[in-house]
């Protein structure tokens, strides 16, 4: 379930400026959208909305939960949704490598994005409280564990990621050491240099993000590791195009703004 995040009267979408484009697959205002996909402000409400699910599908060594929004069956059960939300901001930092940050002492892998305001602090904060108020609905879930890891989210950017493999060797200790063997053809070494490279640094993009949670026995003492997972990646504005239009407004130009190898609206990443 795709969810956005608002302030109490607007959405964070709607306050960037209007020069910059949003989505089109939902434009109804704040006052038409049911309440299950748009993030409370408040933390108390917050407490209401969300909360936190198994995920049957989690890693052998540890338990996999996510954030999800419960809504009590008729009959008694209650269905649980996965929380998705949509965040918008400005690319400050960018590893899309198919590989992320692999080397070869690390026990995993992945790919990171930072996204910053770039002066407009309105819809960001907003984003930012609710990534904020979601986070502590999930140490309250986890009553007595140690969180080990948390995302970074302040006005100063919101730290965003996506694991790309763990490597694990039968019968010893976790690792992400590439051998020759393991690579006998080399394309996984040969598939670092060919990652594509449309996200750019200053591009304006939506992101779909989900909330990862791993905790890792024992139970009496769990460990948990939060992270905020990225899930798609949709271009809104390339960077130039951004300058160029800037530049032609300050000339009183209106004529074209010019064009862009990656266009707006463009699916960058899937699930």
């Amino acid at each position: 379930m795709y969810s956005h995040c608002c302030t109490t009267e607007n959405l964070a979408r709607s306050l960037w400026p209007s020069t910059l484009p949003s989505l089109c697959s939902e434009d109804r205002p704040l006052a038409e959208m049911p309440e299950r996909v748009v993030v409370p402000m408040s933390y108390g409400d917050v407490l209401d909305w969300a909360g936190v699910a198994r995920n049957p599908a989690g890693e052998t060594t540890l338990t996999r939960y996510v954030l999800s929004h419960a809504r009590s069956g008729s009959n008694g059960p209650t269905a649980t949704q996965e929380i998705i939300l949509h965040l918008q901001g400005f690319v400050q930092k960018v590893n899309l490598h198919p590989l992320g940050d692999w080397n070869p002492s690390a026990s995993w892998a992945k790919q990171t994005m930072t996204l910053i305001h770039c002066g407009n602090k309105a819809p960001f904060q907003a984003q930012v409280q609710a990534l904020s108020n979601l986070l502590n609905v999930v140490g309250d879930s986890f009553q007595g564990g140690e969180i080990v890891h948390l995302p970074k989210i302040g006005l100063e950017g919101i730290k965003l990621e996506r694991p790309v493999f763990t490597r694990g060797r039968k019968g010893g200790d976790t690792t992400s050491v590439l051998t020759d063997m393991d690579d006998l053809s080399g394309k996984a070494k040969a598939m670092e240099p060919l990652c594509h490279m449309i996200i750019k640094k200053g591009d304006f993009v939506n992101v779909a993000v989900a909330m990862q949670i791993d905790v890792k026995p024992p139970l009496a003492h769990p460990r948990i590791r939060v992270n905020l997972v990225m899930k798609e990646i949709v271009l809104l504005e390339s960077k130039s195009l951004i300058f160029t239009q800037n530049r032609i407004r300050k000339e009183g130009d209106g004529k074209g703004a010019g064009t862009e190898s990656g266009k707006s609206g463009d699916v960058l990443m899937g699930a």
